[in-house]
């Protein structure tokens, strides 16, 4: 099985291939997608053609962002 660092790594550079590929948010955080590495979260943003990440959340509770 590989290490989460491992597939974080591999997610990233599916990233720069298809970047709205994965989850939308909604409400506060409407700007950002979503990617999941079991309770891993890696939010990101998409600003024209280049794509910002944000944040690295550790389960699925974004209410300290």
């Amino acid at each position: 099985m590989k290490s989460l660092e491992d597939q974080a790594l591999e997610k990233l550079k599916e990233l720069e291939e298809y970047p709205d590929r994965n989850k939308k948010l909604k409400y506060d955080l409407k700007d950002y997608y979503r990617i999941r590495i079991g309770k891993l979260r890696i939010l990101y943003i998409i600003q024209g053609n280049k794509v910002y990440v944000e944040v690295l959340v550790k389960g699925h509770k974004y209410e300290d962002l």
